[in-house]
């Protein structure tokens, strides 16, 4: 597990498939990482408009209703970039 005192954000992102590309390369290779997960959506039904908020209008691309932020540990962190562009095909 990463300590939250002792790791630093490696990536975030909305986009799914990333995120789930980013995991796939950090265990392939050991790397610890932990998670965080924030919601976008507006879910109170209450206020005005508040239920197109909370029901979506059917148009929207539910891959990117919330955000990720994958951390890893301090030590790790350079190592971890080049997994990341090893993973996306940068040099």
């Amino acid at each position: 597990m990463v300590h939250i005192f002792n790791r630093v954000l490696l990536y975030k992102t909305n986009n799914m498939s990333y995120y789930a590309t980013i995991r796939r390369a950090l265990t392939r290779k050991g790397i610890q990482y932990s998670i965080k997960v924030d919601g976008r959506r507006m879910y109170s039904a209450g206020w005005r408009y508040g239920l197109r908020g909370a029901t979506g209008d059917g148009s929207e691309n539910k891959s990117f209703d919330n955000s990720y932020s994958i951390y890893v540990k301090r030590s790790d962190l350079e190592f971890s970039k080049y997994i990341l562009r090893e993973a996306f095909g940068k040099k």
